[in-house]
């Protein structure tokens, strides 16, 4: 692959991963969404199984009778099961809907029949999902203890009755599971569900422009910046805490401060820079090959340049000193001790905005 394609096909790279952050946050936030809906909603589908099936909910509440209650007594064709109050007194709405899915697991737990039906609390959820706009594939699973064996006396619990029953509404692979929700008198059944939301839906409820796009944005113009920043050093020379661009007739000042550079002071600086690593000129060799001229009739021209290149950035860069010889030249002298650390990295941030539009 030719190396001008291949910085556009790692941004097109880069977008497209960071729109897998996008996706799984989707994903996520519906599930969430999901799993409180099935949290609030299951409170209350042992009264829906009532109203659907037909069976009368009937009886006469007295706020002052029911506090004073001492037991509570639950008959079924196969057992009476007697609770203290001690261990069971909520609230009369709590009791009323703690009662009406106990009927349910009773009759589940003893004729294996699913009085508690899975379907239909199945088809609740799907329609609750609905509403709130999530379209998803769901499996309702549920256990149930005997509440005999939790209460085998009035004045006796057993907190860890064993699972007796156990039903899936329909397998589902893949899914991703719910929080467990705990129905009946002292947690007699378990319910859980498993949540299965398509892609297509997923991307439906998905941000197109989030933060995983801003850090694919910033993360670009790095990468674009550092390169370009890169190929501006190949003609940029660093003397000191200045940069200079030679090409550009430029110089960056450690504040970030861009100045131009003079013509005749331009042409000094790139004979300084060809007397690397020594940085000394003759006074005779810069008048002739700047101006042409000996030094009596150059030293006017000499002395201005000299002097216009120390106001433009040598004063202002306590690395930097540009010592005169009255009679030799000039010579630029690099305080090391006095050279900061970081320095192309400290370019690089000052002097983004700028590369990137070059």
């Amino acid at each position: 692959m030719k190396t001008k394609y291949l910085l556009p096909v790692l941004l097109v790279l880069l977008v497209t991963l960071s729109y897998v952050g996008n996706y799984r946050a989707s994903e996520r936030e519906l599930c969430e969404r999901a799993n409180l809906l099935f949290l609030q909603e299951s409170a209350g589908w042992g009264d829906s199984l009532m109203h659907i099936r037909n069976i009368p909910i009937s009886g006469k509440y007295n706020s002052e009778e029911y506090r004073k209650k001492k037991k509570f007594v639950f008959l079924s064709m196969e057992d009476t099961i007697v609770i203290s109050t001690r261990f069971w007194h909520p609230e009369y709405s709590q009791y009323q809907r703690d009662t009406h899915t106990a009927f349910h697991l009773l009759g589940t737990i003893y004729d294996g029949k699913g009085r508690y039906s899975l379907s239909i609390v199945d088809s609740l959820f799907q329609r609750a999902l609905v509403r709130e706009g999530i379209e998803a594939e769901v499996a309702i699973a549920l256990g149930v203890r005997d509440l005999g064996k939790i209460f085998p006396s009035e004045d006796s619990m057993c907190v860890d009755a064993p699972i007796e029953y156990r039903e899936v509404s329909r397998e589902l692979t893949g899914g991703v599971p719910l929080d467990m929700v705990n129905i009946g008198i002292c947690n007699q059944g378990e319910l859980s569900a498993c949540i299965s939301i398509a892609p297509v839906v997923v991307l439906e409820h998905m941000n197109f422009f989030d933060w995983w796009q801003v850090l694919a944005v910033v993360g670009w113009l790095l990468v674009i910046g550092w390169k370009k920043f890169r190929s501006l050093m190949n003609h940029l020379i660093m003397w000191g805490n200045t940069c200079i661009d030679l090409e550009r007739g430029e110089v960056w000042l450690w504040n970030g401060e861009c100045r131009a550079i003079p013509g005749n002071q331009l042409a000094l600086l790139k004979m300084l820079a060809e007397a690397a690593p020594h940085y000394r000129l003759e006074k005779e060799d810069i008048c002739r090959t700047l101006w042409g001229r000996d030094t009596k009739d150059g030293q006017a021209l000499y002395n201005t340049t000299v002097s216009g290149l120390r106001k433009l950035f040598v004063a202002d860069d306590e690395a930097l000193e540009l010592k005169t010889y009255a009679k030799e030249g000039v010579e630029l002298v690099i305080h090391q001790s006095f050279l900061k650390k970081g320095r192309a990295w400290h370019f690089y941030s000052k002097l983004m905005g700028k590369i990137l539009f070059l």
